[in-house]
């Protein structure tokens, strides 16, 4: 009869071996979910950024006053981190009827192409007023990495490409 080796088992080096490879397939994981999570933030701040420029552009259309009391239009006042939808002809940073929307995770908007940071359109037609050719775009970039997407919106207020 043979006698059984009763010495079955890892010796230390060969578990060290096997965490390190873990800790390595960890890292590469955790360095991709990352990068994902970037891009999702990203694209889904475009998102809510095209739905507020399409809600604006309706408020203008349908004459909300936004508590103003007269109906004179809508727009979208862009900072570099942050965009502010407001009523009326102009944007008033100290209007209570203002909505503030903050840009996140290393998020914001450069270049902001519009004249004086504004997309507003008037009232009852929804075109953007005093709309001028080739400044008619606004880029979110990713301060973190390379990532950016341009929009860009036509004369009658429709946002025709995002790149």
């Amino acid at each position: 009869m043979k006698k059984k080796n009763s010495n079955i088992g890892l010796t230390v080096i060969e578990l060290l071996v096997v965490l390190s490879m873990l800790a390595v397939l960890l890292s590469f994981s955790s360095v991709f979910l990352l990068g994902v999570q970037r891009k999702g933030l990203l694209t889904n701040t475009i998102n809510r950024l095209v739905i507020d420029i399409r809600e604006q552009q309706l408020k203008a259309m349908v004459g909300d006053t936004g508590g103003t009391g007269f109906a004179s239009g809508s727009g979208i006042y862009f900072s570099p981190t942050s965009y502010v939808l407001y009523p009326g002809t102009a944007y008033d940073p100290l209007s209570s009827s203002n909505y503030t929307t903050n840009l996140e995770g290393g998020l914001e908007f450069n270049p902001i192409n519009f004249p004086g940071s504004q997309l507003h359109f008037t009232s009852n037609t929804g075109t953007v007023s005093g709309y001028i050719d080739n400044s008619d775009t606004i880029v979110l970039k990713n301060s973190n990495d390379t990532d950016q997407k341009t929009v860009k919106i036509n004369r009658l207020g429709v946002v025709i490409s995002i790149n």
